[in-house]
């Protein structure tokens, strides 16, 4: 379970992390190898890594950039 908050009405986003990693809908086990991503990819998945927080913001098309990240800070 993540937690965000902002301090400056979001131009920095601050993650949390309040529990282990767990797989639930939506949460892709393996993060994006690129950030257009792979078929089966689509707007909405969350991944996550020791470094990095990433939302895929529109569906795989083959060629467009669909993951954006953010740092984590711990």
């Amino acid at each position: 379970m993540l937690r965000f908050s902002s301090d400056d009405n979001g131009s920095t986003i601050t993650v949390q992390l309040l529990s282990g990693p767990q797989v639930a809908k939506g949460v892709v086990a393996l993060t994006p190898a690129t950030n257009v991503g792979v078929a089966g990819h689509t707007a909405g998945m969350v991944a996550y890594d020791a470094s990095y927080l990433y939302v895929c913001i529109a569906d795989y098309d083959g060629s467009t950039a669909i993951w954006t990240r953010t740092a984590l800070s711990w």
